[in-house]
């Protein structure tokens, strides 16, 4: 709905968020800095949480605006580790998880496909070990979202490269297992393409 009609959101800097408005955003910034640290909207999110989870990511005609969003928020003070609880069950909206967290760069990197947005963020100081909703880091999220999420027009690979390129350690393979990657202790599985990034076998080429 709010792709097809993005004035719906008008004159809820939050719902702007998520439709890429930055002109909503910075107007909400001059009346009041201090909201971009603060969650609100009917999903109770921070704004830069709005922005990197917003479904409308995957969407060429919305990315970079919402890119542009990001880049303001952070900008204008914003985490970059900016994060919710999860609501995945057993936890709701009206109950998120208190201890386990779903991050921007989850969202840019775990959701949207986006790697310039992940790349851009991680420049900003995301840090990839923040542990997710699922247990685990950015490597977790990046291994089940590149096996079991077709994101049309997005880049796993790029969000692997982004990743390996910001402090994400050397991955190996590992010995008991030809398509298992070994990155620190953890054992994980990803898309042949996005093994190649972590592996180096692009850079062999």
């Amino acid at each position: 709905m709010l792709a097809e009609n993005p004035a719906l959101a008008e004159g809820d800097a939050y719902l702007a968020c998520a439709v890429g408005d930055e002109t909503a955003l910075r107007q909400a910034t001059a009346r009041d800095p201090g909201w971009v640290h603060r969650a609100g909207g009917p999903l109770h999110l921070p704004p830069l949480e709005a922005v990197t989870h917003s479904g409308l990511l995957t969407l060429p005609g919305f990315r970079e605006r919402l890119r542009d969003c990001a880049r303001f928020l952070l900008g204008a003070g914003a985490s970059p580790d900016q994060s919710i609880g999860s609501r995945w069950p057993p936890a709701s909206l009206e109950a998120p998880s208190f201890t386990e967290r779903l991050s921007a760069l989850y969202g840019a990197a775990g959701k949207a496909r986006d790697a310039a947005l992940a790349r851009f963020l991680l420049e900003r100081g995301a840090d990839w070990r923040t542990l997710h909703g699922f247990g685990d880091n950015a490597c977790g999220s990046l291994s089940w979202a590149s096996l079991n999420v077709l994101v049309e027009g997005g880049d796993w690979a790029g969000c692997a490269r982004a990743l390996r390129d910001h402090g994400m350690p050397a991955a190996r393979r590992d010995p008991g297992g030809t398509d298992i990657v070994r990155i620190g202790a953890a054992r994980y599985r990803f898309a042949d393409e996005v093994a190649d990034v972590l592996l180096g076998v692009d850079d062999a080429g």
